[in-house]
């Protein structure tokens, strides 16, 4: 019986670490709450971009084509201020001067690292990935889906 115990304990373990260090890797973005994807300063120079920070950046380009990323990322540059819901940071993002038909959203799990991209354009809608959109909560699909 106790050796039953020496084999689960680091499995546990090590399942239990995995989930600390994923929130500890993601929990700094919570104080995006209330910011758009970029701060500019007075000359209107930009001090920081979400996008540009590993954590997000790269599970990204690994999830999206390159054009829908360049699509993501820099064609929809006009963002909605981020909104934290629970382990969600959510947000939304137009072309400039068509924010009703060209539209993205964006929402990270911050417990899981786990990401979910909405692309608009025109009538079509894309979920990335594919039909995980049912693992949101309704305030962040609200959110995401307002347009």
């Amino acid at each position: 019986m106790t050796r039953r115990y020496l084999i689960v304990l680091p499995l546990f373990l090590l399942c239990f670490s995995t989930a600390v260090f994923s929130q500890d890797k993601l929990g700094h973005l919570k104080s995006w709450d209330g910011k758009t994807t970029q701060e500019l300063d007075s000359k209107g120079n930009v001090t920081a971009d979400f996008f540009l920070l590993p954590e997000v950046r790269t599970p990204l380009k690994r999830m999206l084509t390159p054009a829908d990323f360049t699509l993501v990322t820099k064609t929809y540059s006009v963002g909605s201020p981020f909104k934290l819901m629970g382990d969600f940071l959510a947000t939304t993002m137009c072309r400039p001067h068509n924010c009703g038909d060209d539209r993205a959203g964006l929402a990270i799990n911050l417990s899981t690292g786990d990401m979910y991209v909405r692309i608009k354009n025109a009538t079509k809608e894309r979920w990335i990935p594919a039909g995980k959109a049912s693992a949101l909560p309704k305030a962040v699909m609200d959110l995401i889906t307002e347009y």
